[in-house]
């Protein structure tokens, strides 16, 4: 807890603007990197490169889908994270330096990752949870990579009930226009369009709001 402290005066004082947040959260399969990469077409906003230890999957690009690294760089420059997390076996986490100040951020996090970057200075947080029944999760995985793995996959699954048994407790911190549930089992261009509504929506109350 002293690291977190430290970390957050360190940013505090070098923060000048707001800084907002859209947290996409959802279990493996859910479809989070594929709305993220929809939403960002269609939003002027910036896109979070969260950084993670674990090997890129197949098509996965250096700086445009994660920032590959190994584990010991986030056991040496752990002051340089805003939030970071053991999820599936692998480190994830969100440096401050991939946060802009400019535009709102949108990224990908899992559950613990989503409860230390509400606790943290981030100036407003909004969560869209992403939902897909498990017969369309298990699919999208198997359909991945040209040669999954399934021992991975069912470990994944197993550790995703696991960590989001008390995701609810997360969402309930935040005010209830902040958080939005949406079933992508289709993984559409409606749950897009939904989404970048809930941002504008959003935005906009955040504008009147500061306005005011």
């Amino acid at each position: 807890m002293e690291i977190l402290h430290y970390k957050q005066q360190e940013r505090k004082e070098n923060m000048t603007k707001m800084i907002r947040v859209y947290a996409i959260i959802g279990k493996a399969g859910s479809g989070k990197d594929y709305i993220l990469k929809k939403v960002l077409k269609n939003i002027d906003a910036h896109g979070i490169v969260s950084c993670t230890s674990r090997p890129p999957r197949e098509g996965e690009v250096e700086g445009k889908d994660y920032h590959f690294v190994s584990p010991e760089y986030f056991k040496n420059n752990h002051d340089k994270f805003l939030e970071y997390q053991s999820f599936n076996g692998w480190w994830y986490g969100t440096r401050y330096e991939d946060l802009s100040e400019e535009k709102i951020n949108i990224g990908v996090f899992n559950p613990d990752g989503l409860y230390d970057l509400i606790e943290s200075e981030v100036d407003r947080v909004h969560v869209i949870y992403l939902l897909a029944n498990d017969k369309v999760r298990l699919i999208r995985q198997l359909q991945r990579e040209e040669n999954p793995d399934i021992k991975e996959i069912f470990r994944r699954y197993e550790t995703d009930e696991a960590d989001f048994a008390g995701i609810h407790y997360s969402l309930q911190m935040l005010p209830p226009e902040d958080r939005f549930c949406v079933d992508n089992s289709q993984n559409g261009i409606e749950t897009v369009y939904e989404i970048v509504q809930f941002i504008k929506e959003a935005e906009k109350r955040e504008y009147i709001k500061n306005k005011n």
